[in-house]
């Protein structure tokens, strides 16, 4: 995943880039690259993201019963948007999958 976010960063293609260092993220919490690569996108290319986009992401993943990636992509939507309408849902969601 880290690579092809370099892959698609390096295109131009910083929406794509931006949904692989998250998931990437998932796997390597602390690897600097990627959180460097994640703080660079949103500090500099903030018209590029989505939250809409990053929380049918978070759906795709979770029809696809990848929870993990599910529950990530909803955290970030959270972190983008506090307010972002249907958060309340992803948090239930959320919850759901923690108790099992």
């Amino acid at each position: 995943n880290y690579q092809n976010g370099v892959l698609f960063f390096n295109k131009g293609k910083i929406e794509d880039a931006y949904f692989y260092f998250i998931k990437a993220k998932i796997f390597e919490p602390e690897n600097p690259e990627i959180n460097s690569y994640i703080e660079r996108i949103e500090k500099n290319y903030k018209d590029k993201i989505d939250e809409d986009v990053i929380y049918l992401k978070g759906i795709e993943a979770y029809v696809e019963n990848d929870f993990i990636t599910a529950i990530n992509f909803w955290l970030k939507v959270k972190e983008i948007n506090p307010d972002y309408p249907n958060i309340q849902r992803a948090k239930s969601k959320i919850e759901e999958l923690e108790k099992g």
